[in-house]
C-alpha cells in the first residue's frame, strides 16, 4: 500500500461497492413489493405483467359469462375486487357507458387507456358470444405474457453475468494488489 496514492478509497470502493449496489437493489425490491400503489402503477407499465392483467381480465370475464351473468354484473363484480386500481377505475367507466345505453363492446371501451384496441377487436369476432371472444383474449394475452417474460429474462441473464463478474473482480482486486506490493516490497 506504499505506492498507492490514495489506498482508503480503493479499498473502501473495492471492498464496499458491490455490498452497496446489492443493498441499493435490495431496498428498491422491498419498496416496490411494500408498496401496493407503487406494483398496481408498474403493473401497466411493465409489458409482460400488463399482458398478465389484460388475460386475467379477459379470463374472468369469460367465465363470469359463462356463468350467466351479464356483461354488467360481470364488470361491477371485477371493479368491486379491483378496488381504487387503474383497472378498477377504467371497469367503473366502462359500467358508466353500459348504464347510458352503449351495446355494442367497441362503444363500451372507447377511449380505454389500458386495454388496448386488438384486445376488444378479438373479444368481437365470436358474434355475439364475448364469453368465447374473451377466452381467446386470455389465450393471446397469455402466450404475449410468457413470451415478454422470456424475453426479460434473457436481456437479465448477460447482465447478471457481468454484474457477477464485476463483483468478483472487486474481492479478489485487493488480494492481487496486497500481493503484488508485498512481491515489490524490499522485504525480501
Amino acid at each position: 500500500w506504499k505506492n498507492d496514492p490514495n489506498p482508503a478509497a480503493n479499498w473502501l470502493f473495492l471492498r464496499w461497492f458491490p455490498v452497496v449496489v446489492l443493498g441499493v437493489s435490495a431496498l428498491a425490491l422491498f419498496v416496490v413489493l411494500a408498496l401496493p400503489n407503487l406494483r398496481h402503477s408498474l403493473r401497466w407499465h411493465v409489458p409482460a405483467f400488463r399482458d398478465a392483467s389484460l388475460a386475467q381480465l379477459a379470463s374472468s370475464l369469460s367465465l363470469l359469462l359463462k356463468q350467466g351473468c351479464s356483461l354488467r354484473e360481470a364488470l361491477d363484480f371485477l371493479r368491486q375486487n379491483e378496488g381504487a386500481t387503474p383497472l378498477g377505475e377504467e371497469l367503473a367507466r366502462w359500467q358508466a357507458k353500459l348504464a347510458s345505453g352503449e351495446g355494442k363492446l367497441s362503444e363500451v371501451t372507447a377511449g380505454s387507456s389500458l386495454v388496448p384496441p386488438m384486445f376488444v377487436w378479438l373479444a368481437e369476432q365470436d358474434g355475439g358470444n364475448l364469453s368465447r371472444g374473451f377466452e381467446r383474449v386470455s389465450e393471446l394475452f397469455l402466450n404475449r405474457s410468457h413470451r415478454s417474460r422470456d424475453q426479460l429474462v434473457h436481456a437479465a441473464l448477460p447482465a447478471a453475468i457481468i454484474a457477477l463478474g464485476f463483483i468478483i473482480v472487486c474481492q479478489v482486486a485487493p488480494v492481487f494488489r496486497t500481493l503484488n506490493w508485498w512481491m515489490s516490497s524490499d522485504s525480501w
